[in-house]
């Protein structure tokens, strides 16, 4: 088994195309998993990684791991 079962998702630096949200920085474990969690319940997962959200439309968006603390 290797990568080439997750190529249904995909990074993007544009929040209008991605479905799906996660903090930037280090990918730990726990993002790693939930990524792949999502990807088998999804058709495609494309993955936003920012540091924090403001302001932005998240509706129809699955947001995970955000930190709202400041680093």
């Amino acid at each position: 088994m290797g990568l080439s079962k997750y190529k249904n998702i995909s990074l993007t630096n544009n929040i209008d195309k991605a479905n799906c949200i996660t903090h930037s920085g280090k990918f730990h474990v726990d993002d790693v998993i939930s990524t792949i969690f999502l990807s088998n319940i999804f058709e495609k997962v494309v993955l936003l990684r920012i540091p924090i959200i403001k302001n932005e439309n998240v509706e129809n968006k699955i947001v995970y791991d955000i930190g709202f603390r400041k680093i």
